[in-house]
């Protein structure tokens, strides 16, 4: 008898604007989603983006921003898993 089980071990990451949060300059901070076992969890990156600037399809900054170049770099972290 095999009483093996398949262990199946889902980890999701991403980034997004938590636009419900605005601070006072006009911009809203960055955020790295981590979803295991159907739990969700924010860290706040303390990087922040004004909502125009943010491309929420590509989940990143758009390039017409300054800091693009630097913030985006961190978010390529997530397409290696």
């Amino acid at each position: 008898m095999n009483h093996s089980k398949k262990l199946s071990i889902e980890i999701y990451f991403s980034f997004l604007l938590k636009a419900s949060k605005t601070y006072e300059n006009g911009e809203c901070p960055i955020v790295f989603r981590i979803i295991y076992r159907k739990e969700r969890k924010d860290v706040f990156t303390g990087l922040t983006c004004p909502p125009a600037k943010w491309l929420k399809q590509e989940k990143r900054v758009s390039s017409k921003d300054p800091a693009a170049a630097t913030i985006n770099l961190g978010n390529n972290i997530s397409l290696l898993y």
